[in-house]
């Protein structure tokens, strides 16, 4: 009985101490960690020099606040959209009546105008990013050599004929499983 007690008082013991240094680190902070610069446009990194770099990412983060507003609005309106196009779904599925048919007819239309509405705002927002991005991207480009502006041309072509290779690679690879579908549903037991 004795030894069983005592198994026990060491066991409680160990587990305390466990519990303790577990309590312990738990209670320690970590150590802060720098957030993530935001990226260089592309292609850049991998032409400039370090002092360049820098100055880049000086520049990127001038620029990144105002970008990073613009694309939570964006995402705001986006959901948005997506909230109303769900709200009409409900009111058509329980629709039944002449009278809830026309009122579907009429919130098509006003979801319709909201629409236009928010994808105008949508389109005037990409403009502003794609202008911030235009002023922001000069103002790097001014930094590079001229030696250093053909090679992020260059990587930016390759990476342009890359994305279209693949895409076609993608659209071939589709073929042949179509084919194959309809080869089984021609064949007997299949679908005819």
């Amino acid at each position: 009985m004795k030894r069983y007690l005592s198994t026990w008082c060491l066991v409680g013991a160990g587990f305390v101490s466990a519990m303790l240094l577990v309590s312990s680190l738990a209670q320690e902070k970590p150590k802060a960690k720098k957030p993530p610069r935001p990226a260089l446009p592309r292609f850049v990194g991998d032409v400039v020099t370090d002092e360049q770099k820098e100055q880049c990412y000086r520049i990127v983060e001038q620029y990144e606040p105002e970008l990073d507003k613009l694309r939570a609005e964006i995402a705001k309106v986006t959901a948005a959209l997506e909230e109303a196009r769900k709200e009409r779904e409900r009111e058509i599925d329980a629709l039944l009546s002449e009278a809830q048919k026309r009122r579907i007819r009429e919130l098509d239309a006003a979801v319709k105008a909201e629409s236009d509405k928010v994808s105008a705002l949508v389109k005037q927002l990409d403009e502003q990013l794609d202008e911030l991005r235009a002023k922001r991207d000069k103002e790097i480009d001014a930094l590079l050599t001229e030696a250093q502006r053909m090679r992020v041309k260059e990587l930016i072509e390759q990476s342009r004929l890359e994305a279209a290779a693949n895409k076609k690679a993608k659209a071939s690879a589709k073929k042949p499983k179509v084919a194959a579908k309809e080869t089984a549903d021609t064949t007997p037991g299949g679908k005819q």
